[in-house]
Parts: structure tokens; C-alpha cells; sequence
């Protein structure tokens, strides 16, 4: 049933009989005021959607938070200083595993961590280069190199270089505005490779290459002035001259030996069957062991040619049959290396020391030494021992030498 009940009207009731009563059709209580009417908006329409408020006030806060994430990347969020993107910064870190001072990146480090290699980085003086230190038969690499495929190529050339001579200490990292590498002549890889470094440092001598005062210093104990010199001339060779040599070499005092090295007899030559149609078996005796014996048979003596000439002078065939004999009787890998003085052409004299080389080569293997033990290499006058300013030094640099290898 209906309810027939007076209700009184709400205050917004009210308020809009009011607005409607243009013409006095509602009579309202003396003193009455009209309450302002409470206006919910509908919503907002967004290409044909109404949002109403409460989806409007989560659409903001939705908006907020993608704001703040974008801030959060674009800044580098906790893992660098100033920043991680694809490229590294100055304390912030890249993807491909270089990194800044502080920041690391998906697989760099900073400073005191490694990337995905194990390259430390840092940054340098522009210039700066890498260094080797090779001492007991161990070398060390440390300085700065470009970047990261750098690292990894000098490191494996240094590995192959200096292979089973000895063991490598990877002090060497990756930094902006280090000098790039000629990894094929570069002066670090190359006194690595060299027979005669290889085996003075195996036998208590230590060789370092610093790049940033472009010297070679020699330090520690050879076992005999000749072994001093030749590792003064390979230091020269690959430095660049004698006066980029810091020489601090001290030779050892000569061990007691009770025999010599055997001479040849006049009938037979070294390797030969003698009288009796025996031969001896050669010895399986370290490399150093033998470098030694040579030093101590050619103590004093130079295998000397005529100016201009790669024929052996028949006064040091004597000489060679030493050589020979000494040989046979092991298993030693040997170098034979030609040297010149500085006068005349260069390329004539390089190719003179390369003849050199080849006529003793030649010699001992008609001694009896087999060929596939022996190499020889030709260093013109890039090796010097003495100044080439004096009749004395030339002499001294025209020369021969006998380099065991290490391995």
C-alpha cells in the first residue's frame, strides 16, 4: 500500500525546489538557507572508455611509478656510481665487461674486480703502455693495454712466447688511454721470444722491459761474461741500442772443474766412428748445463771472418771442431747467431751476419751435429756488445754466438 505519510524533504530536495520556483509555487520556512548541494563528477570519457574516480586516482599512481622507474634506469640505479648502460662511463660500467672506477656492469667489474675474462680495468695516462719482468724462469706482465681483446691477445702471444721456459704471472689489465699494441713487433713480446732472454733468465738473471722509460734493465747473476754479453747484446737489439740498457749484471765466480770439454782427435772428427767402429750415445744434459760448457770452451775466443767475407777463416776450424765435439755428445738445441759492426750498409751487413751464421751451421753439421738440432738467425749490427766508435768495439761485434735453447 502506498505510504500517504508526509516525509520532510532532504536540504537538497530543498535546494532544487528552490532553484525551480521561479514563480513563488512553494512555500519554504521563514529564514530557511539553502545548503550547497554536494557535485560528484560522473568520470572523465578517454577515447570512448568512461574512467570514474577511483580508476582515474589508480591510473595516476600507475603513472607515478613508471616516472620513477624510468629515473631509476636512467641514473644507473645501485650498481655504479654514476651509472650502468652500454657504454662505460667514467664510474659506471658497460655490457661488454670493461667497467669504471666504482660501477660494474651485466658482466664488468670495477677497478679492483674482473670482467668476463678476468681483465682488471682502471684508467691511465694516455700513452701508457705493458711491461714484462722475466726472472727464474717466470715472467710477469703487468702494465695497461687498450682493451679487452688486446689483453687477451698479448697474453696468449706471451704464453706461446715464453711457453714451457717458464710460468705467467697476469698482472695486466685493461684501461682507458693505454697505448695500443703491435702485437707482431712489439719490444715486450719480442724479449719474450728470445732464446737468449729465455735462457738467462732460467739460469738467475732478471730481465724487465719498462715501457714508460723505454730501457731495458738487467739485473741478477750470469754465469759467465759471455753469457753477460750476449744478453747485453739481445737487450740492445730489442731496446734499440746499448745506451737503452741499464746494465747491473754481475757474473758468478767460475765453478771448480776437475776435467775439460774432450778435443777432437787429428784422425777422426766429432760424431764419427773411431778406431774401435764405436760411436758414444749422446747425454741428456739441461740446457744451461750445456750453454755453460760452451762459455767455458770458447772462453776467450772469438770465431772471427775476413771484412766482407762468410768464409771460415781456416784458423778457427780448430775452434769449430770443439764446438762439434761438444755437441755430440747431447741432445741440445742450439742457435747459431751472426753478427756485424755498423759500418758499411745495413741490409748488406744483415745479410752478411744471416751467410755468417749458415757457414758454422754448415760446419758443425759436417762435424757430426744434426742439422735438425741447429738454427740460425742473422742480426747485422742491431746487437751490439761494445761502441761501434772504436776499432776495439767493431771488433767485438763482428761475432758468433753459440745460444742453447732454453726448451
Amino acid at each position: 500500500m502506498p505510504n500517504d505519510l508526509a516525509q520532510e524533504p532532504t536540504g537538497d530536495q530543498l535546494a532544487q525546489q528552490l532553484a525551480n520556483d521561479q514563480n513563488g509555487l512553494f512555500d519554504l520556512p521563514e529564514g530557511y538557507v539553502a545548503p550547497v548541494p554536494t557535485v560528484v563528477p560522473a568520470g572523465v570519457t578517454v577515447f570512448g572508455i568512461t574512467l570514474s574516480p577511483k580508476a582515474l586516482a589508480g591510473v595516476a599512481a600507475a603513472l607515478l611509478l613508471l616516472i620513477g622507474l624510468i629515473g631509476v634506469l636512467a641514473t644507473g640505479g645501485d650498481d655504479g656510481a654514476s651509472g650502468t648502460g652500454d657504454t662505460p662511463t667514467a664510474s659506471g660500467a658497460g655490457q661488454n665487461g670493461s667497467a669504471g672506477a666504482s660501477g660494474a656492469g651485466a658482466t664488468g667489474a670495477g677497478a679492483s674486480g674482473a670482467g668476463a675474462s678476468g681483465a682488471p680495468t682502471a684508467a691511465v695516462a694516455p700513452g701508457t703502455g705493458f711491461d714484462a719482468t722475466i726472472s727464474k724462469g717466470k715472467v710477469t706482465v703487468s702494465g695497461a693495454v687498450p682493451d679487452q681483446a688486446t689483453y687477451e691477445q698479448v697474453l696468449m702471444v706471451a704464453a706461446g712466447n715464453f711457453g714451457a721456459a717458464g710460468e705467467l704471472v697476469r698482472e695486466l689489465k685493461v684501461a682507458t688511454g693505454a697505448a695500443p699494441v703491435d702485437v707482431v713487433n712489439d719490444p715486450v713480446l719480442r724479449l719474450l721470444a728470445d732464446p737468449v732472454v729465455q735462457g738467462a733468465s732460467a739460469n738467475g738473471a732478471s730481465i724487465t722491459h719498462a715501457t714508460g722509460d723505454k730501457v731495458v734493465a738487467l739485473s741478477g747473476k750470469v754465469s759467465s761474461q759471455q753469457a753477460k754479453e750476449r744478453l747485453v747484446g739481445a737487450a740492445a737489439g730489442i731496446a734499440g741500442g746499448l745506451e737503452k740498457v741499464v746494465d747491473q749484471l754481475q757474473v758468478a765466480e767460475p765453478k771448480s772443474t776437475t776435467t775439460s770439454p774432450a778435443k777432437p782427435s787429428t784422425s777422426t772428427k766429432p760424431g764419427k766412428k773411431g778406431a774401435t767402429g764405436a760411436t758414444t750415445p749422446p747425454t741428456t744434459e739441461a740446457p744451461a748445463t750445456v750453454q755453460e760448457n760452451l762459455d767455458q770452451l770458447l772462453a776467450g775466443k772469438v770465431v772471427e771472418f775476413d771484412t766482407g767475407s762468410a768464409a771460415l777463416n781456416p784458423q778457427w776450424e780448430a775452434t769449430v771442431n770443439e764446438v762439434a765435439q761438444l755437441l755430440v755428445g747431447n741432445t741440445a738445441k742450439l742457435q747459431v747467431a751472426g753478427h756485424t759492426d755498423d759500418v758499411g750498409d745495413a741490409a748488406k751487413n744483415q745479410a752478411l751476419s744471416e751467410q755468417r751464421a749458415n757457414t758454422i751451421r754448415d760446419a758443425l753439421v759436417a762435424r757430426g751435429v744434426a742439422a735438425d738440432r741447429l738454427t740460425t738467425a742473422g742480426f747485422g749490427p742491431t746487437r751490439p756488445i761494445a761502441d761501434n766508435a772504436t776499432d776495439e768495439g767493431r771488433q767485438r761485434n763482428r761475432r758468433i754466438e753459440f745460444v742453447v735453447a732454453a726448451r
